[in-house]
């Protein structure tokens, strides 16, 4: 073979490898490996491109059916349909790339599938529910607090030193108070403390609400609303709070650290660095009713400012791998709640963290990892990591639950809160379309169905 075939036949394997998004190739390779592995383990082993239509109907039976122990333990547990379709997808994909015959297109492989398809449900896992627009103020009103450590320093740091009468609440006085001890008024909070002699006497301390300036009360049910059981001042591992309650040490040092801040860590904090990202991630998720990889793919250069909101480069799309398609995100109604407002504030907090630009940061993603102790990543000549897309699942899913939210939301609650919400709304479903780029109205359209059901039931008018 001459140079110049050769390496016209290396650009066409680049081109025939761009044709897949990253996602699905990852998901193409891990079916082909185990089913290499399924093929090495045969006796005697198989040639995987070998196989012939029954070796590969046997995995696939074996993905369905799963493989328990002697025990009764799962060694291999049953996957849905859907990811038994995937998986042939892959090996088919691998079989004609080797100018071989797919095995799918076996008369008995497709038959090996239809069973599959009856024993199982096809529709696959339930969806998750939709994101309501209530649920998602809800959630940003719980990330728009401080986080459960500033919460707690907050409070601590007002009350402090605190005299009241001829008692002072010193940190011997605070690290004793249980929630028990604490009963909170319209205007005050009234706190059973030690009387700090060994008696297991209590003096009761008023602390009444002030108007102006920095209010222990306000900082003291601000802390509680993350849980009030147990110790009062209890140690926090990153968002996590613990039932272990501080030293007195302990207490001194956050005071110390407290007292080196800008006023004394009395002045009430805003969103943590995780929380900024939190919020914009979320909002933006909704409001331009996009997939997670597509919100973790976003990078900073995709992002165009309008004096009516942003306007968003969308790359990676389920069915569009190839194409750009843009989306427009207008300027809230309410402040707090505004995508475009939410998504400047953590533009503005992470440069100020990294002391880099928005034009440094141009090809970096939009949302980057930060740790439990607020911190980034290692920032690499590439730029940093890209997120994970499970964690927009995980966002939602911790907020939610800390709210009281007992939905079963994911990740395309998001897309599907906003649909669900414009459909609702009386938006029609080609201006939803131009929103969410479906590639056909027909899944709008089952969207509209389902809310029909509800929403003009005959069962309903008969009164009973």
């Amino acid at each position: 073979m001459d140079d110049e075939l050769a390496g016209a036949l290396a650009a066409a394997q680049q081109y025939a490898d761009k044709s897949l998004a990253a996602n699905t190739l990852r998901g193409y390779l891990t079916s082909w490996q185990q089913y290499e592995r399924f093929c090495a383990a045969r006796r005697p082993a198989v040639g995987p491109l070998d196989a012939t239509p029954e070796v590969v109907a046997a995995f696939l039976a074996l993905k369905a059916r799963g493989r328990m122990s002697e025990q009764g333990q799962w060694l291999d547990a049953p996957v849905e349909y859907a990811t038994v379709a995937a998986i042939l997808t892959g090996i088919n994909k691998v079989f004609r790339r080797a100018d071989r015959v797919a095995p799918g297109d076996s008369v008995f492989v497709q038959a090996v599938m239809a069973g599959i398809a009856a024993d199982k449900d096809k529709t696959g896992p339930k969806a998750k529910d939709a994101l309501t627009p209530d649920q998602l103020r809800q959630v940003i009103d719980r990330l728009s607090g401080p986080s459960p450590q500033q919460a707690r320093d907050h409070a601590l740091a007002t009350l402090l030193g605190v005299r009241i009468g001829k008692h002072e609440l010193t940190p011997a006085r605070l690290r004793r108070l249980d929630w028990d001890d604490v009963v909170f008024g319209v205007d005050q909070v009234v706190l059973l403390v030690h009387s700090g002699t060994r008696s297991a006497r209590r003096v009761r301390l008023v602390v009444k609400e002030r108007r102006r300036g920095v209010c222990p009360v306000a900082a003291l049910r601000v802390w509680a609303g993350y849980g009030c059981d147990g110790p009062v001042f209890i140690k926090v591992a990153g968002s996590q709070r613990t039932c272990q309650r501080l030293t007195r040490m302990g207490v001194v040092k956050i005071g110390q650290r407290l007292s080196l801040e800008p006023g004394d860590g009395r002045t009430a904090p805003g969103p943590s660095l995780l929380a900024l990202r939190n919020i914009a991630m979320l909002l933006l998720g909704f409001q331009a009713a996009r997939r997670r990889v597509e919100i973790v793919s976003w990078r900073w250069s995709d992002f165009t400012v309008d004096k009516r909101g942003l306007r968003i480069k969308v790359r990676r799309q389920k069915n569009h791998k190839n194409t750009v398609k843009w989306v427009v995100v207008p300027y809230g109604k309410n402040e707090r709640y505004c995508p475009v407002r939410a998504w400047a504030r953590w533009r503005d907090a992470l440069q100020d963290e990294t002391g880099l630009s928005v034009s440094d940061l141009a090809e970096d993603p939009v949302f980057v990892a930060i740790d439990r102790h607020g911190r980034l990543p290692h920032r690499g000549p590439g730029g940093f990591p890209m997120l994970n897309g499970e964690v927009v699942a995980e966002t939602l899913q911790a907020a939610a639950r800390a709210c009281g939210i007992t939905a079963d939301l994911g990740a395309h609650s998001l897309r599907s809160g906003f649909v669900t919400a414009a459909v609702l709304a009386g938006v029609p479903l080609h201006k939803i379309q131009q929103q969410t780029h479906h590639s056909s109205l027909d899944v709008l359209l089952q969207y509209h169905r389902d809310l029909l059901q509800w929403e003009q039931n005959a069962a309903e008018q008969i009164g009973l």
